[in-house]
């Protein structure tokens, strides 16, 4: 027994509307809301990378009974400044932010860092961008 296929007018003209807004949504561009959410987001994941790996280098800040295993501090450090450069590479999504990165730049003297320049850049775009 063979079945006929038929496809309703409403049903065909639903995967047609459905195509020209998937093509749409690749053609034009996201909100300035989406755009500035999404940069919100990008920022909170950076910024939790950095204070994570501020956190796992807490045990060498406090006096510490005997020698620190110096490997596991130096891939500790290591990692906070990764996380660090990273962060001062996003784009600030807000003054506040910007403020953060400035005062993290200061403290741990990112421009002697290998890339601190393209952080420093980094900084330069965003308070442009926010005088703006």
């Amino acid at each position: 027994m063979t079945r006929e296929h038929r496809v309703s007018r409403r049903v065909l003209l639903g995967a047609a509307c459905a195509r020209a807004l998937a093509v749409s949504a690749r053609v034009f561009p996201s909100s300035p809301f989406q755009r500035r959410l999404e940069s919100r987001r990008r920022w909170d994941r950076a910024l939790a990378l950095v204070r994570r790996a501020e956190a796992r280098l807490e045990p060498w800040r406090i006096a510490a009974e005997g020698d620190p295993d110096e490997t596991l501090f130096a891939r500790r450090l290591g990692a906070f400044y990764r996380a660090l450069k990273r962060l001062l590479r996003t784009p600030a999504p807000d003054l506040r932010c910007l403020a953060l990165k400035l005062d993290l730049a200061i403290d741990h003297e990112v421009a002697e860092l290998t890339g601190g320049k393209a952080c420093l850049i980094a900084l330069r775009r965003d308070a442009r961008r926010l005088a703006r």
